[in-house]
């Protein structure tokens, strides 16, 4: 049986929260653990307004360090500590400097946590690098870190070239994989894309039929490994009427980005596609100064990708649910930009929404 796969959006809002949207923040559930994406600031209070238990994050992914998708961290990190719900270590992911973040934020407010924490920094390629980066952040992957004391030895990532288009690989091992993607925005930017191993064959109720059976104790029988004999006296075991292997289920979660084909061959086939929005069509020229999209934007690059389901967030805080003025746009109003483009499969995230990601038939 598959494992349990939800998505949760604690923040859809762009730049600083707002009562009405927090910012950037994700939680991926994968049966029994949580992998939070990004973690901008108050986050860890929507994580307890929410139904998902701090403790349970094992793994943190930041797509890139602006602050609306990173100032939470370790604020979070403090909380989950605080509370005592934790004492796994957990892995943090995300461009080369967050380990230089967290450790001054941490060592400045003088904060030990009651769990080891470790970083897995990307180095970014040179074209994504801007000019002012060495002045204004002051990170080398040659520099050498003195580690917090609650901090084991991370690494350094590398891309490597996978048909034409740089890749990151993160997790290789396990039933979900890992992978990153490069974006374009005004900082090194990342897409994470998750890929779930192949899914086991089920128990077929037609093949069962074919051998004059009706579901019922029999199936329970043949998945505790006894054999079953028909009326002519033929033994069936279960691996007689189990059905085909299914493709495992692939989501894709962007940052911030005005740009997302170099991803679209990772990407592809994505059941779940996440991209923000920060603007409307009409505001473009705008969004792309600032290195973001528009729904028709986030669209296209879906339909790149051949997702098959496409969900909207980072939204402006000038877009309201619903509009007092009737010229007024929504994000319900970006949701049919996008779906001029995309088609019927697509929606928009809203803070505390869920959805289960289900496996493909």
């Amino acid at each position: 049986m598959a494992r349990l796969m939800e998505v949760t959006f604690l923040g859809t809002g762009s730049a600083n929260p707002t009562p009405n949207k927090a910012a950037s923040s994700i939680v991926l559930r994968y049966g029994d653990d949580l992998w939070m994406f990004d973690c901008g600031e108050g986050t860890q209070t929507q994580v307890m307004k929410s139904s998902l238990k701090a403790g349970k994050i094992t793994k943190i992914f930041i797509t890139h360090l602006h602050g609306d998708h990173l100032y939470g961290l370790s604020g979070l990190l403090c909380t989950i500590s605080q509370s005592n719900q934790r004492t796994e270590p957990v892995s943090i992911y995300g461009p080369l400097g967050l380990a230089k973040f967290i450790r001054v934020s941490l060592g400045l407010s003088r904060s030990e946590l009651c769990f080891r924490f470790k970083v897995i920094e990307l180095q970014p390629t040179d074209d994504m690098l801007k000019i002012d980066d060495a002045r204004l952040c002051n990170i080398s992957s040659t520099d050498t870190p003195v580690l917090h004391p609650c901090e084991d030895e991370g690494r350094i990532v590398h891309h490597t070239m996978v048909e034409g288009v740089p890749v990151w690989t993160l997790l290789d091992t396990g039933p979900l994989k890992v992978r990153a993607g490069k974006l374009d925005h005004r900082i090194p930017s990342f897409a994470f894309i998750m890929q779930e191993d192949m899914l086991p064959a089920t128990l077929s109720v037609e093949k069962l039929r074919e051998f004059g059976f009706e579901p019922g104790p029999i199936c329970a029988k043949l998945r505790a490994g006894e054999s079953i004999k028909t009326p002519t006296g033929v033994s069936v075991t279960l691996s007689d009427v189990l059905g085909c292997t299914h493709p495992g289920r692939k989501v894709v979660i962007c940052g911030d980005s005005c740009e997302s084909s170099a991803i679209a061959s990772i990407a592809k086939d994505a059941d779940i596609y996440i991209h923000e929005a920060t603007l409307q069509n009409s505001l473009r020229e705008t969004a792309v100064e600032r290195g973001h999209s528009t729904p028709q934007m986030a669209a296209q690059f879906a339909l790149q990708a051949c997702a098959r389901f496409l969900y909207l967030t980072h939204f402006s805080q000038r877009y309201t649910e619903s509009s007092r003025k009737k010229k007024e746009f929504t994000v319900k109003d970006l949701q049919k930009e996008a779906q001029q483009v995309f088609g019927p499969n697509c929606a928009v995230a809203q803070d505390m929404l869920t959805f289960t990601v289900k496996p493909p038939k």
